[in-house]
């Protein structure tokens, strides 16, 4: 037997209703996100005489990877920054904090293998047993070579920030000749003890906080790093409270960072929806941490020993217990370069470039200019 008229039209007329508000609902997106990449770019322009605003492609490892070059005079000295995660891209956030780097240096971003624009670019499985430290360090040593031939420069200066440190020192290392210094931002010792010791402080917090919820959540991986699982198993649960109690990022809430973080990138100009869908749906650092889980939770930068042959910068926040600035600034005491600074973020915890934008441009420049070679 038919349904009544009535309940027929109900239907009808409510599916109409969903439909029409979910077309509205994605036209202002569109319009939005298109409105928000014009701004953004407008913002972002380069149109200085000898300005430089490329997006590109570049072989390196044997696979296609993405690389942004930007900056307002191409002579200016370049600075390649390496990011974190792994799998953690910063393309798509750059109008965050970039702009008053580009004043002084040629910035190149890069998405490192597995990460971002080069992770779509590629097959993940293809990639996969390619997905080793070794690799994407070579990957960064090809990518320097390129950029020394690009922008003709006998050496460039390298950032790197939380897994991006894991490359960047090691790097600077073994290849000193093609670097002016190394720029170390959330700087990565040794992992073992930076998640005990991370742990151990965002533990004491939750009991001195008496916050129950997180004490148990806490005391449930314990003990911390898992002797036998090593940190990825339980990574998530530290990261949360670390976040919640402002050791990872100082004074924002995660609804916070997540609304600041899908407003620079779903505005980008650099990143399609595919590639926005990637990294908000962790794709690319789900992959990256997987394939290298094994060699996240054995690197130990003290292996390399204290003595390097260039400059040596750390840009520490000052309260960063997610990779703990403590044991960064330990380190930093027992080395021997050329030249080597300590600078401290009174207001930052593990990402000074974005959390104090400002005060992190001035040191980078008042820092890192002086020690070209």
């Amino acid at each position: 037997m038919e349904a009544p008229l009535s309940v027929r039209n109900f239907f009808r007329y409510t599916a109409l209703a969903i439909g029409s508000f979910v077309l509205l609902s994605v036209v202002a997106f569109v319009v939005w996100r298109e409105v928000g990449q014009l701004t953004q770019a407008r913002e972002r322009q380069i149109d200085t005489v000898n300005g430089i605003d490329v997006l590109e492609k570049v072989r390196l490892g044997g696979i296609e990877q993405w690389v942004s070059i930007r900056g307002q005079d191409r002579s200016k000295p370049v600075l390649l920054f390496l990011h974190g995660g792994p799998g953690f891209p910063m393309m798509p956030f750059i109008s965050v904090f970039q702009k008053p780097w580009e004043e002084h240096f040629v910035v190149v971003q890069w998405d490192q293998r597995g990460t971002g624009k080069t992770y779509n670019e590629n097959d993940p499985a293809t990639v996969l047993p390619t997905m080793t430290h070794e690799r994407l360090l070579q990957d960064a040593r090809e990518l320097t070579l390129y950029l020394r031939l690009r922008l003709g420069k006998e050496r460039i200066f390298v950032l790197g920030h939380s897994w991006g440190s894991m490359l960047g020192l090691p790097l600077v290392k073994r290849y000193p000749e093609l670097f002016h210094a190394y720029i170390g931002t959330g700087q990565v010792i040794n992992v073992q003890d930076n998640e005990r010791v991370g742990y151990e402080h965002t533990l004491a917090i939750a009991r001195e906080r008496r916050n129950a919820v997180a004490v148990a959540e806490l005391e449930a991986i314990a003990p911390y790093p898992d002797p036998v699982k090593g940190t990825s198993a339980s990574r998530l649960v530290l990261r949360r409270w670390q976040r919640d109690f402002g050791l990872g990022v100082r004074g924002k809430t995660d609804t916070q960072i997540m609304l600041e973080m899908l407003n620079a990138g779903l505005r980008s100009p650099d990143y399609t929806i595919t590639d926005n869908l990637t990294w908000i749906l962790r794709r690319d650092s789900a992959f990256s941490r997987d394939a290298l889980a094994r060699e996240i939770d054995q690197f130990d930068v003290r292996k390399l020993g204290p003595e390097y042959e260039l400059p040596i910068v750390f840009m520490l926040g000052r309260h960063d217990w997610q990779v703990p600035a403590v044991i960064a600034a330990d380190y930093f005491s027992t080395i021997s370069a050329p030249q080597k600074r300590l600078v401290w973020f009174e207001e930052s915890a593990h990402s000074p470039p974005s959390e104090e934008p400002a005060a992190f441009a001035r040191a980078l420049v008042e820092v890192a200019l002086p020690l070209q070679r």
